[in-house]
């Protein structure tokens, strides 16, 4: 049938076409293994700019944190001093109106002084004029 000299010709056909076919499928696969390699590449610099994106957001809420922290503590001053200044409002207020109270008082005595003996009173302006309304003219 065949013989010997047709075996080999479809033995090294045979060889051939395979030799051909690996060839191929090696290609398809070194190019697909450059493919998922540039995949690798990619995504090895997205991940190192997502972790540079995270540590400048951490670092700049940090930032954030410190500033309400500062403005929290100078609030909290703020609302210590406002209170110690109520405090020293309401003792002064006290100490004022206890002032007028005896500056009246002295006043009141003074007035009586004056209606009880008008010769000795010397007319010196408005204030005596308030102090005896017998001398107003």
């Amino acid at each position: 049938m065949f013989g010997l000299s047709g075996l080999r010709l479809y033995v090294g056909l045979g060889l051939m076409s395979a030799i051909v076919v690996l060839a191929a499928a090696c290609a398809v696969l070194w190019s697909r293994l450059d493919a998922k390699q540039a995949a690798i590449v990619s995504l090895t610099q997205q991940r190192a700019l997502a972790a540079a994106d995270a540590a400048r957001w951490q670092a700049a809420t940090a930032e954030r944190q410190a500033i309400i922290d500062r403005q929290a503590l100078a609030l909290r001053r703020l609302e210590s001093d406002g209170q110690a200044a109520r405090a020293i409002a309401e003792a002064n207020s006290a100490q004022a109106a206890q002032r007028i109270a005896t500056l009246e008082s002295t006043l009141a005595q003074w007035k009586e002084a004056a209606h009880a003996k008008p010769e000795d009173v010397r007319a010196l302006g408005p204030i005596v004029r308030d102090a005896l309304s017998s001398l107003r003219h």
